[in-house]
């Protein structure tokens, strides 16, 4: 169990380590005004991410009792996965009259609204034990971000590229490795659930 614990800060650290590198490509091949744009966008986005979560990931792992169902969890992720998004455009366009500026920032909350799905895929990973599907992801979601990131803002040097290359790269590890794993945690936790129950009577 320590291991798997380790695994997954481990794969949290290098997740961290990655959002510096992007910042650090921006930097680089973008110049002061990319970096500024993502920045302010990130600045925008990542409190509406943390006012929205409303903490579904502890909520989802440690309901043991399964006093919500699964699906009430996914079904509320997505509507604050648009609220998130909506809010966001909201400010940019209301606040901003660069289009270039605002199209970022709706763009950045995109990342942080698919970021937090597969953290709601993470609660469910972590409820049922499978804590080394969390540090995979993690991986996954880091690499193909600096990749897809970096890649976007070499060959085109516009920090508009490079943000919806970070929300294709994250949209493509929820949809081919979370969503497949969040289906298969989903059904070990309901097992198990009602293993409990069983066991109880």
């Amino acid at each position: 169990m320590m291991f798997k614990t380790l695994t997954v800060v481990g794969g949290r650290v290098f997740f961290g380590l990655s959002q510096w590198i992007l910042i650090t490509l921006a930097t680089r091949f973008g110049g002061l005004e990319a970096v500024g744009q993502l920045g302010l966008a990130l600045a925008v986005s990542t409190p509406l991410s943390m006012l929205f979560g409303l903490s579904l990931r502890s909520g989802v792992a440690t309901d043991v009792n399964n006093t919500f169902p699964i699906g009430f969890y996914v079904r509320l992720r997505s509507v604050v996965s648009v609220l998130i998004v909506i809010v966001a455009a909201a400010i940019a366009f209301v606040f901003f009259d660069d289009v270039q500026l605002s199209a970022v920032i709706v763009a950045v909350a995109c990342v942080k609204a698919v970021e937090g799905a597969s953290e709601l895929s993470y609660g469910v990973a972590q409820r049922s034990a499978k804590l080394q599907m969390i540090s995979i992801s993690y991986l996954l979601r880091s690499v193909l971000a600096v990749s897809m990131f970096g890649g976007a803002i070499y060959f085109s040097g516009n920090i508009l590229w490079a943000a919806i290359a970070w929300f294709v790269s994250g949209s493509l590890v929820y949809m081919f490795y979370d969503l497949r794993h969040f289906n298969s945690a989903s059904h070990s936790a309901v097992s198990a659930q009602v293993e409990n129950r069983a066991s109880g009577e």
